[in-house]
């Protein structure tokens, strides 16, 4: 039996498929870190089988209808917005899986699984994927709207034969969501060499081991005279030591095959036969058959020739067995990976070779060699001091016939240690713009750093200059933007395979004044500008600066007592030493604008003055103590303080409310303004210049009952000074000059309010005086026709009576008293209805001008 055939039949048996997780790059297959097959490319004529195959879920959302449905994940759709109508969605449980049955068997090479883009992406976390009810993959996170590509190729180098792809999630009460599946392969042609549905790949991997070539023993260069007598005229028979012995047996008798052929006598001997010139030959046939010859050795073998007549001939065959089987090595360490300690020097430890052979003896193994010094104690070799790089160790094996058989592995020294940043910070944490420029204006501050980093190799403490990128992030603003000034100048570009500052990087070069760049989450477009007049809570924002250049200063306008708020800036560092370790480092600084306007320190409060009552003094200074101010720290701006109206501590101030306002102003139009008022009161009251006087007057002939009072309207004093509308308020009674006043007395009452409020604490004065009007005439006997009448038939009001104008309408007394019929307790005007006049009279004013009296004549 083949038993090379039974340990390939033992290998499939054991043989677990070991899946490898490949990642689109430069559209080539790449392997990750936990890869332990060969990558191959997916046949570009591979199908999408998914798009031919039945889906089915666990759950669906109730009401949903066909809006989540199984069959959206293999609809041959990526798009990753749900609302696009091409994702699935199960109900929120547990024991969530999705599956897609293929149309038949099929060759698979590759899975890709495009995970939700628009919402929720952490639900297909932890996913599993499993061929034929059994799990192969559970590859970690996809981000959200990406597609991973798994290339199921198991460490045979052969695809999985399968009808059914299953994605599960982590029993977690979630849901599960996948935007598109598509399972890439072939459908399944059954060959003698297949093993359809088992997932098992057929075949298994040969290892040729290297033979080592054995010299051969060189012969015996000189020899003795009686050797040359056995035919054929050869002293020496070399031959190899059997198959795994330190021995050559003469089995086959080709010792004596040399000598007995040729053996001849001139008598010889009598046999039945006759007789033969044959000698006999001693010693014979069965004498040598199975005698060992040792190797290493040259062993005569002396034939002796005989007739029956006692003659006798001698020769020697010196039989040389040569061991041409080399040791074998029973154990060669592998090599290995050994990582530097911090001195750059790695310890170095195996197991050393052992060796077999055929001789007795043991093998004599001589090394190692490649080692830079070290010991073997206890069948382990230990050495120290070994830099870096690939170190071959070799040792060889000598048997007793100098056969060798060499031990070759190779020692790699790697170094895995990171470099350490001895500084990675800027001069100072803070950069503040105290002077310079208006308020509001662009500014920009200079900021330097020191980063530095060493490393342990080539030797420890070697220098390590890290790479700053020169994109800075903007992780966080304070201010108005930034370069808001600057005319508006910017290039676009979407290219989300790009790293964000690789593509900022791109665009500074194609238009080296755009220094800004902001990436766009939602769009995920990248746009390079001149300047940033507004802030996007979902972009990203950088700026291009070196260690040394001027960061931009985003403006902010801060009054006297506010406190600067700082822009944070973060730069992103990375040092790699002479292998290729990295190490990130990041540190931030910020940047303020800390500008204030020229400050008041001392701006007087509002004062109160009060003007002597005696009347003696009519003006008085303020006295007030100058206001003081300050200049912004560090600033060295010439500033000015000024009073708009030029008055002073010293100015003399009249009655009323003064407002004072100093203006405090820089070189650069910087200003601050101290405004306070001093008020000057004045407590003599207010008096009536010409209050009319009380009169009495006699009731007019034609107005029967009224008589038309007139007086001077009064006016208000202050001081001697006549006051004004724009300081008093003189409110007049509701009867005015002019109007005609009914019998009785009636009272009038002027009363002012003074305007200013340096003035509202003192006493009202009031104007009073009344109108007596008298009954001039007695009563007489008249006829009935001397009243004024309208004839039968006419309409409106007889001669004498009031047509239009205003009337006042009094309120008499009534206490009892016989003199409140001359008394009037109050009255009111009010405008009389224009009537018409009967009698051929008109209506007109009673006396020229006087639109308050009109009555007919």
């Amino acid at each position: 039996m083949d038993l090379s055939f039974l340990s390939k039949i033992a290998l499939l048996a054991l043989a677990t498929p070991t899946l490898a997780v490949w990642k689109k790059t430069d559209s080539k297959m790449s392997a990750g870190s936990d890869v332990v097959a060969v990558a191959k490319d997916l046949p570009s004529d591979a199908i999408n089988m998914a798009l031919r195959g039945r889906a089915s879920q666990s759950t669906f959302v109730p009401g949903s209808g066909a809006f989540a449905r199984a069959d959206r994940a293999i609809d041959g759709n990526k798009n990753s917005n749900f609302n696009s109508l091409s994702c699935t969605h199960t109900n929120q449980g547990y024991d969530l899986w999705w599956k897609v049955v293929l149309p038949k068997v099929s060759e698979i090479f590759q899975i890709d699984v495009t995970n939700r883009g628009d919402c929720c992406p952490e639900r297909l976390n932890g996913f599993s994927i499993w061929i034929n009810g059994t799990k192969v993959l559970t590859p970690g996170n996809i981000p959200a709207g990406r597609t991973h590509e798994y290339n199921l190729i198991d460490f045979f180098g052969t695809s999985y034969f399968a009808d059914e792809v299953k994605i599960t999630v982590p029993d977690s009460n979630g849901i599960l969501t996948l935007c598109e599946v598509q399972v890439w392969g072939y459908p399944y042609t059954p060959s003698p060499t297949s093993s359809p549905i088992t997932g098992v790949p057929t075949g298994a991997p040969v290892t040729t081991v290297p033979t080592t070539t054995v010299p051969t023993m060189a012969p015996a260069t000189t020899v003795p005279t009686e050797y040359g007598k056995c035919p054929p005229g050869s002293n020496l028979l070399i031959k190899a030591a059997d198959d795994g012995a330190y021995s050559w047996t003469d089995a086959n008798d080709v010792v004596f095959d040399i000598v007995n052929p040729d053996r001849i006598d001139n008598a010889g001997f009598y046999e039945s036969a006759g007789w033969t010139r044959r000698p006999k030959v001693a010693p014979a046939r069965t004498t040598l058959a199975d005698i060992a010859y040792v190797a290493g050795d040259t062993t005569p073998v002396r034939f002796i020739l005989s007739d029956q007549y006692g003659n006798k001939e001698f020769c020697t065959i010196n039989v040389q067995v040569n061991d041409d089987e080399g040791p074998k090595i029973s154990f060669c360490p592998n090599g290995g990976t050994v990582n530097v300690d911090t001195q750059c020097k790695a310890q170095l430890q195996w197991n050393v070779p052992t060796m077999t052979d055929n001789q007795p003896e043991d093998v004599r193994i001589e090394g190692p060699f490649g080692t830079s010094g070290g010991s073997t104690a206890a069948d382990t070799y230990t050495g120290a001091g070994y830099d870096t790089g690939s170190h071959p160790i070799h040792y060889r094996g000598y048997d007793l016939a100098d056969n060798t058989i060499d031990c070759n592995f190779t020692m790699t020294v790697t170094d895995i240690i990171e470099p350490a940043y001895s500084t990675c910070e800027t001069a100072q944490a803070s950069y503040i713009h105290q002077c310079g420029g208006l308020l509001g204006s662009d500014v920009d501050v200079p900021v330097t750093w020191t980063c530095t980093a060493t490393d342990n190799c080539p030797s420890p403490g070697t220098l390590v200059t890290p790479d700053c990128d020169p994109w800075v992030e903007i992780v966080s603003f304070a201010g108005e933007g930034f370069h808001n000034d600057a005319p508006t100048q910017n290039a676009t570009a979407c290219d989300a395979a790009t790293d964000t500052t690789d593509k900022c990087e791109e665009l500074w070069n194609s238009n080296g004044n755009l220094t800004f760049c902001a990436f766009d989450s939602e769009t995920g477009c990248i746009e390079a500008t001149d300047k940033i007049d507004a802030f996007g809570d979902d972009t990203k924002y950088y700026f291009r600066g070196t260690n040394g250049d001027s960061f931009p200063v985003p403006p902010i306008i801060l009054n006297t007592t506010d406190s600067h708020s700082a822009t944070t800036y973060k730069v992103s560092c990375l040092a790699t030493d002479v292998h290729g370790n990295t190490k990130s480092k990041d540190f931030q600084f910020e940047v303020a604008d800390g500008r204030k306007k020229p400050h008041f320190t001392y701006c007087p409060a509002d004062s109160t003055l009060t003007l002597p009552e005696d009347g003696t003094v009519h003006t008085m200074p303020a006295l007030f103590s100058l206001p003081t101010w300050q200049n912004n720290a560090g600033c060295q701006a010439d500033t000015t303080m000024e009073e708009a109206s030029g008055m002073g501590p010293t100015t003399g101030l009249h009655a009323g409310v003064h407002a004072f306002s100093y203006r405090l102003y820089d070189t650069w139009g910087n200003e601050a303004y101290c405004n306070f008022q001093v008020t000057v009161l004045d407590k003599n009251n207010l008096t009536w210049a010409n209050c009319p006087t009380d009169q009495v007057l006699e009731t007019d002939a034609d107005l029967l009952q009224y008589q038309i009072a007139g007086w001077i309207h009064p006016t208000v004093e202050k001081r001697g000074k006549t006051m004004t509308a724009a300081n008093v308020t003189i409110t007049e009674p509701e009867a005015k000059s002019g109007m005609a006043f009914p019998l009785g007395v009636t009272k009038l009452t002027y009363t002012v309010e003074d305007l200013r409020e340096h003035m509202s604490d003192v006493t009202p004065v009031t104007c009073e005086f009344t109108i007596e009007v008298k009954d001039r005439e007695k009563p007489e006997f008249t006829g009935k026709s001397e009243i004024p009448a309208c004839a039968e038939g006419e309409n409106g009001v007889p001669q004498g009576s009031f047509c239009g104008g205003q009337q006042i309408t009094i309120t008499k007394r009534n206490t009892g008293s016989p003199d409140d019929f001359m008394y009037n307790a109050a009255y009111s005007v009010s405008d009389i209805s224009t009537k018409s006049c009967c009698g051929g009279f008109t209506c007109q004013s009673f006396t020229d001008g006087n639109e308050y009296v009109k009555v007919c004549k």
